[in-house]
């Protein structure tokens, strides 16, 4: 009987929204409280639309499911889950039916039934048969108070079953700085963002008036959202008004691949830069790629930054609200996850010392008095590759690292040329793992005595397969007869392996 009455009135509610719907458009406008939203389609006379019109737009938390692609939206005490292709809906536990289901677009978005979910969000829902558009309003008390801060929309990602985080399949990764189109009356910015910049892990954003950011991420690839509701950006950050880059502040993407309002080149594959866009590279940083930003919209005037991700990670709006600042940055793990590498082992000796010495025993006392140190850092969980005389592949030891998901990969060495090579070097492969190099090598340096071989790039397998900051310290040379006595006292690998341990310490931040 329910099922009757809910089908009932949704029939009425299409004949009320399309009374021509043999004639209809296949795509109209939405308004909410006067202000565009992206438009909505008509699907078999109902109206659909794009999931982040739910997740932006209308105030709900919205998460994805990828393996049973289903769509969960929350909102204070209100829980719907909806599934693609399938008309059963729940409502707070309690099954209904949908006149149209959820569905995927050729684009590869995710559409749900309007009126549906606005009606449940407390929304009222009309058509404007004149004007062929959507007009979606909030009631007054749900509305943002003047001079307050607008609530947060933070998108959650359901993880599947292989841990990995699935991707919303909506706003693609060309349209994240794409405008919406809007013909609604201008509204002034209140805020003026003057400075967009980054250094390490972190984004720091700085305006000359309030500040509403709102993040959210997005996956495939893996990127973080920050939009600033009624702010716009100042002329200096602008492209077309800033041909001279300030290096001081970051290092500016080619700006051959920058094209705005007032230029005629190419965009870049993989952004439609159809507004005054921006961004820079963000070399000392492990997790960072990119940081694009763009005057988003001008109805409410919104900036939007755009974080290209390296690698995942969690982060978390850190508001300075005296100073006008936001900054966006990482969550600190309650625990990091450090691997340690004793090179060689088993039947691969490494370099035999010139007292016939094996560097494999070294290594490995090196780093079973390292784990030692660490395992008094509440903060930190150490895992060896190789716990004793075992041969392990190379492969083998990145794999360990790379299935932990570590924080950090650090692999100890003794080096071996002639009796008058002599020094320590700390060898890295990836861009990412250059500042645990940097970090890293005067603690060692320090420790040894011996002369500063500096940091050096190469491709050695253990910190090139690795997915997380990785570096090979060569801590002296077996082959020197000065170098190799020191090595293999119990107070020099003491006074090592706690040099080590800061220079951990150092790169986590951990005091």
């Amino acid at each position: 009987m329910k099922k009757s009455v809910y089908t009932f009135l949704a029939a009425l509610f299409l004949l009320f929204l399309h009374p021509q719907l043999g004639h209809a458009e296949r795509t109209f406008p939405l308004f909410l409280n006067g202000n565009s939203l992206a438009s909505g389609e008509n699907i078999n006379g109902t109206t659909m639309v794009p999931i982040r019109i739910i997740s932006e737009q209308l105030g709900a938390k919205v998460g994805w499911d990828d393996k049973e692609k289903k769509v969960f939206v929350t909102k204070n005490v209100l829980n719907i889950e909806l599934q693609i292709n399938n008309k059963d809906v729940k409502l707070n536990g309690k099954l209904q039916q949908l006149v149209e289901a959820p569905s995927i677009n050729e684009k590869g978005t995710a559409l749900l039934p309007l009126r549906f979910l606005a009606e449940n969000l407390g929304l009222k829902v009309t058509w404007n048969e004149e004007k062929r558009s959507v007009y979606l309003a909030k009631p007054v008390n749900d509305r943002p108070v003047i001079g307050g801060e607008a609530p947060a929309a933070v998108v959650p990602i359901i993880p599947n079953q292989d841990g990995a985080n699935a991707a919303i399949p909506d706003l693609d990764y060309h349209d994240d700085l794409k405008p919406i189109a809007d013909n609604s009356i201008i509204e002034e910015p209140s805020t003026e963002i003057e400075l967009i910049t980054s250094e390490y892990d972190q984004v720091t954003v700085r305006a000359n008036g309030d500040l509403h950011p709102t993040m959210f991420y997005l996956s495939s690839p893996d990127r973080l959202v920050v939009d600033f509701q009624k702010s716009t950006l100042a002329d200096g950050l602008l492209m077309s008004n800033k041909p001279t880059i300030d290096n001081a502040i970051s290092s500016i993407i080619d700006p051959s691949n920058i094209v705005s309002s007032d230029t005629n080149k190419t965009p870049p594959k993989d952004v439609n830069y159809s507004a005054n866009t921006n961004g820079f590279a963000v070399t000392s940083s492990v997790y960072i790629d990119k940081v694009r930003y763009a005057n988003f919209s001008d109805k409410p005037a919104t900036v939007r930054v755009v974080i290209d991700l390296k690698q995942k990670n969690t982060y978390e709006l850190v508001e300075d609200k005296e100073n006008h600042v936001v900054i966006i940055t990482q969550k600190a793990p309650s625990t990091y996850t450090v691997v340690l590498d004793a090179g060689h082992g088993g039947k691969d000796t490494g370099a035999i010392s010139i007292n016939k010495r094996l560097e494999k025993d070294f290594n490995l006392a090196m780093v079973l008095k390292i784990q030692q140190l660490l395992a008094q850092e509440p903060k930190i969980q150490v895992v060896l590759t190789r716990k004793d005389d075992t041969f392990v592949e190379l492969d083998d030891r990145a794999a360990i690292a790379n299935n932990l998901q570590a924080s950090l990969f650090v692999a100890i060495h003794g080096n071996s040329y002639t009796k008058t090579s002599n020094g320590t070097e700390t060898y890295y492969y990836r861009d990412e793992s250059l500042s645990l190099a940097k970090t890293m090598h005067p603690f060692v340096v320090d420790a040894t005595g011996f002369s500063d071989k500096k940091v050096k790039k190469e491709k050695f397998r253990v910190v090139a397969t690795t997915n997380m900051p990785a570096i090979l310290c060569e801590i002296g040379y077996l082959s020197n007869p000065t170098e190799e006595t020191e090595m293999y006292k119990d107070e020099f690998q003491n006074r090592v392996a706690a040099s080590i341990v800061a220079g951990i310490k150092a790169y986590l931040h951990i005091s």
